[in-house]
Formats: structure tokens, sequence, C-alpha cells
């Protein structure tokens, strides 16, 4: 017998009332349950919506069973499973992408007699399954652990303001102040919006805040507007991004190109005939930037991985093993 498992119904993004409505007609009309309720064990973990409609009706169901080695990895499997949907919506996406971060586990790192190996290796461990579900779902690792703020935030917020918020009608900047206040005056923020006509960031003053600096317009237009690798509202991918890694490589390149042109000078000032009694100087001034070009060029940044950046010397060592 198929049954409701509250930490399982608790992961799902609930249906509006239009969504509620279409899917009872469908079922109503067909006179059947066209897709199986899927369990596990004897939990549904997909057809919450389509059980209720179909056990309140007396319509007949099919089943499948599913087979998942613990309770997280089903959750897993339903946020995955509603991420994969056509008819998801962005906004719906961004809060089911950010539970995914939000449920990663603490790992323990390898331990040592250091904290701060151990600490180290937790983030590491953390930074590589954002990576995975950045990878799983399409976007970028800045964009999930974007995505992970605005999840939380929403989970603080009332019943019919979480509502909003994935059914994006709320702003991220929106959720996320609003999850600073109590439940007591988030309903009363609501009701001034409502009662005034106000959006709920101009009762929050949230626009007074300092902005976000924007990296161009989104092509959704209207307050939709790219912020490092995407859109701040809607997530859309900035195609002019440049990672964090290639920015800095970028950074690194220029400090060294100007070391290289430092020495290109003193050499050139050396080659004239005056330059000859200022050779000792000029030998000690190249040998002074090339001592400080070469671990700078050792550790300018080549790539990003897991959300760290990896260097050259990096690289280097990976390679000796």
């Amino acid at each position: 017998m198929a049954k409701v498992k509250p930490a399982f119904r608790d992961v799902l993004v609930a249906l509006t009332d239009d969504e509620k409505e279409q899917l009872e007609a469908n079922i109503v009309t067909e006179g059947r349950v066209r897709e199986p309720i899927v369990l596990w064990k004897d939990w549904i973990v997909d057809g919450h919506h389509r059980h209720e409609i179909a056990e309140r009706l007396g319509i007949n169901y099919q089943v499948v069973i599913k087979d998942f080695a613990s309770e997280a990895d089903a959750k897993d499997w339903i946020i995955l499973n509603q991420l994969g949907r056509r008819n998801i919506t962005e906004s719906k996406a961004k809060y089911l992408r950010g539970l995914l971060v939000n449920r990663l586990p603490a790992q323990p790192g390898k331990r040592t007699d250091k904290a701060a190996t151990s600490d180290q290796n937790d983030q590491r461990l953390k930074g590589e399954k954002v990576a995975d579900i950045a990878e799983k779902t399409g976007v970028s690792v800045p964009t999930v652990r974007r995505d992970a703020v605005f999840a939380a935030a929403a989970d603080k917020l009332t019943a019919p303001l979480k509502a909003k918020a994935i059914e994006g009608e709320l702003t991220q900047k929106e959720v996320v102040a609003l999850a600073k206040k109590t439940k007591t005056e988030q309903s009363k923020i609501a009701r001034e919006a409502r009662t005034e006509g106000k959006s709920v960031a101009e009762v929050l003053g949230v626009k007074a805040g300092k902005k976000e600096e924007s990296s161009g317009d989104c092509p959704r237009g209207g307050d939709h507007k790219f912020v490092d690798d995407a859109c701040v509202n809607c997530s859309e991918p900035n195609p002019n991004y440049l990672p964090l890694w290639q920015q800095q490589a970028a950074i690194h390149k220029k400090a060294c190109d100007d070391l290289n042109r430092i020495k290109r000078e003193v050499a050139s000032i050396t080659a004239e005939p005056t330059g000859e009694y200022l050779a000792g100087a000029a030998t000690r001034i190249t040998k002074a930037v090339t001592d400080a070009k070469n671990p700078l060029w050792q550790l300018m940044p080549v790539e990003e991985k897991a959300g760290a950046i990896i260097t050259r010397m990096d690289q280097q060592s990976r390679r000796k093993k």
C-alpha cells in the first residue's frame, strides 16, 4: 500500500491551484491515472498529487518500485526527478538546485593532528560535490552556490511567501531580506505590500542598499541583469562571463609581462655606451625581477575545479604523481 512520508513530500515543489485543477480534470476525463506512482519500499517518491486525487476519487493506479541505498538517496532522486521535467520553471529549478546543495552532509575529511587540515578536506569534498551538482543540472558552480543561498532563505519564509519565492514572484534580494525577519514580521510586510499596492522590495527598502554591479542586460529585459556568470533574477547564463580562474590568470599574466618589460628596458639601457657604468646595478635589478617573476608565473591560475583555483605548480605536482 502506498504511503506518504512527510520527509519526502516536503522536498516537493508544490503545484499551483491551476496545476492541481488541471491534473484532477485530466484524471477524471481519462478515468485513470496515466503515470504510475513510484514507490521506495511503501513510501511514495513520485506521484503524491496523483495519489491523493486517485484515492479521493476511488480511481485505480499502477505502481513502480525503485530501490535506493538510503533515505538521503531517495530525496536526492526526488529533487533531480523534478528538475528533469520539461515544464519546470526557472524559479522552481533555482530552488531545487539550491536544495540539493543545502542537503549536502558535512563530509568528514581524513583526520590528521591538525584541525585546519581536516577543515580543508571538508571544504574540498563539499566543493567537489557542489561541482557535481552543477554539472548534473547544467549550470555553473557560482550559479548553484547562489541558488543555495536562495533556497536556504526561501525555507525560512512563511508558507505563502515561500510559494511566491519559488514561483518567481519575489527576487533573490527580496527573499534574502525577508528571511532575516521573523515570521510575524514577514506576514506584516506581505500585508503592507498587498494593501498599499507596493512591491515587497519597496516595503523592505532593499533597493536603497548597495546594488550588485551589473555585467550586462539579460535577454529577458526589465529588471533582469547579469551579475557575474548569470542573471540575478532568472539564472540565465551570461555568455560573456569569464570564470574566476580566467580573470585571475589575466591579472597574473599582466604582472609577468610587466616584469619582462622591466628586464628588457634595463637590458636596453646597459647596451648603450653610457650604460656600462650601470652594468652592476642592472645585473642586480635583472636578478631581482627574475626572482620575483618565476614564482609568480608558477602560481598563475590555469583552471577551476570544484570551486578551487588550480595553479601551474599544482598541475606540475599532479603530473609527477
